[in-house]
C-alpha cells in the first residue's frame, strides 16, 4: 500500500500500522531531516519525498496521486488529509 504522508503526525500513523515491507511512503517535502529520511531508510522503509511542496496544496492532491499511481500501478494509494484551511492554498 502506498502512503501520502503531509506531516508528522501522519507518519507516525503510517508507523505505528505498517511493518517496513508493506507500506511504501512518499512524504512531503522538507518534513523529514536529512538523518531522519536515512534512519527510516535504515529500517527497512520505501520512502520517497517529493521534490516540491505541491502535495501538500489540497487543489494539488489529484495530480500528487496519479503521480504516485504512475510509479505504482496496481496499488491502493491511501492520502493524508486535513481540513483545507491548514493545507496550503494557491493564491491567484
Amino acid at each position: 500500500m502506498v502512503f501520502l504522508v503531509i506531516s508528522k503526525s501522519g507518519l507516525g500513523e503510517v508507523l505505528k500500522f505498517n511493518k517496513p515491507e508493506t507500506a511504501i511512503i512518499w512524504l512531503a517535502n522538507g518534513l523529514l531531516s536529512d538523518s531522519e529520511l536515512d534512519s527510516l531508510r535504515n529500517q527497512g522503509h520505501d520512502v520517497t519525498v517529493w521534490n516540491y511542496s505541491e502535495c501538500t496544496n489540497f487543489e494539488e492532491l489529484p495530480g500528487s496521486v496519479a503521480a504516485i499511481e504512475e510509479h505504482h500501478p496496481g496499488h491502493t494509494v491511501w492520502v493524508e488529509c486535513a481540513s483545507s484551511n491548514s493545507l496550503q492554498t494557491r493564491r491567484p
